[in-house]
């Protein structure tokens, strides 16, 4: 039977639920003679909703038992069962698509994140949401298959690239699947899943992947003296070439980067750990890269630095194109290697390497946290054909 106390000028109602625990509520009245009136309904309607409840969660174990007696209960209507109970005993909960999920994790992860990684989960989320079908992309994350997974993961590294002939490689595609695993890794801590059925699904072999090549001197003048290059994209070339700087980096530098004949920057790649650490990268500067940017009027880059990546790579890419420079090319021994901005950087390398520059050296100047990384920058190390020459004859 529910009783009424007084809290400052309100009453509040009180009964047993069960032979010790008391549930409170207010009734909202300063009258204590409706608000005993008013407690008795409060206390049956309650009771009547814990009754339905419990007649609620009474027929989903009923049906997860008939699920078990007809050999029907596996791993996913196990996991369907728990989730009408979740719902039942959270209204607030919300069961979320596998677009939703997706939408939601990518989001929240563009503050966390550098420009580049945000670019590689938007591409991820571009990728998957053409491959899966319309109905898997708006059904429950829950219901997500490894088997639907792998059958996108194939899709994906089967999609024509941007209307070209060519695919993208395994390791982009590999890339893709690793950032799904994280999406559901999500889900599956927030609830929507039991297990993360990406975590089973093997990657691609990456034995289609293509190397990075750099470009030679002759190339690099062909893309800066061409009469369609802007200014500020031979700012970025001659940066490129001579500091081995990534193209974001290049696109947003500042004057106040400038000490001198250097520049002292934080890489974006590696930005959360630099800010942890206190890194700082000193980068020297050659007399063309120094001259390019005190003869600049500043913002250096102000049209380069507004677009996306994806945008500054397509334009590069132009740029290549209209220089005569392939993207594509064949080194000695028959490997396909492919040639972006990026391969400025391993220009840089490669140059210091083939003037005897020490890899300890060209690896503080290219910011490289080992030397098994940077020994992929440097390519036809004519060092080692010159140490070669100095062994005695036979």
């Amino acid at each position: 039977m529910a009783t009424v106390y007084l809290r400052g000028k309100i009453w509040w109602a009180r009964w047993y639920v069960g032979s010790s625990r008391r549930h409170s509520e207010s009734t909202g009245l300063t009258s204590k003679r409706e608000a005993r009136r008013k407690a008795e309904l409060m206390e049956a309607e309650w009771k009547e909703a814990q009754s339905a409840n419990a007649r609620a969660y009474k027929r989903i174990l009923n049906r997860a038992a008939d699920d078990a007696e007809a050999g029907r209960l596996t791993a996913d209507r196990a996991a369907q069962h728990l989730l009408d109970i979740r719902q039942l005993a959270d209204p607030s909960f919300a069961v979320l698509s596998v677009r939703d999920a997706f939408d939601q994790w990518v989001d929240a992860e563009k503050s966390r994140v550098s420009e580049s990684s945000a670019s590689v989960y938007e591409d991820a989320r571009r990728r998957f949401f053409a491959a899966f079908p319309g109905a898997t992309l708006d059904a429950p994350v829950g219901d997500l298959t490894t088997p639907q997974i792998d059958t996108a993961l194939k899709a994906i590294a089967a999609t024509p690239f941007r209307n070209t002939g060519r695919t993208i490689s395994a390791a982009t595609a590999n890339m893709c699947l690793s950032v799904l695993r994280r999406v559901l890794q999500s889900a599956v801590v927030a609830g929507q899943m039991q297990t993360n059925p990406a975590a089973a699904v093997r990657p691609l072999p990456e034995d289609d992947s293509t190397e990075r090549a750099p470009f030679d001197l002759e190339e690099v003048r062909a893309m800066l003296n061409h009469p369609e290059t802007s200014e500020e994209w031979r700012g970025m070339i001659i940066l490129g070439a001579h500091t081995g700087l990534r193209s974001g980096d290049i696109a947003g530098l500042e004057p106040i980067h400038l000490d001198g004949s250097r520049l002292l920057i934080r890489p974006k790649k590696t930005k959360r750990k630099a800010k942890k650490k206190g890194k700082t990268l000193v980068v020297p500067l050659s007399k063309e890269a120094l001259k390019w940017l005190k003869s600049s009027k500043a913002p250096w880059f102000p049209t380069i630095s507004s677009v996306a990546p994806s945008t500054r790579s397509s334009q590069f890419r132009a740029i290549m194109k209209r220089a005569g420079v392939p993207h594509m090319v064949t080194l000695p021994g028959g490997i396909e290697a492919t040639r972006s901005f990026h391969s400025l950087r391993h220009t840089f390398s490669t140059w210091l390497a083939e003037e005897d520059i020490a890899p300890d050296i060209r690896q503080r100047l290219t910011g490289h946290a080992s030397a098994s990384n940077h020994a992929i920058y440097t390519h036809h190390d004519k060092s080692l054909d010159r140490a070669v020459k100095k062994l005695p004859s036979l």
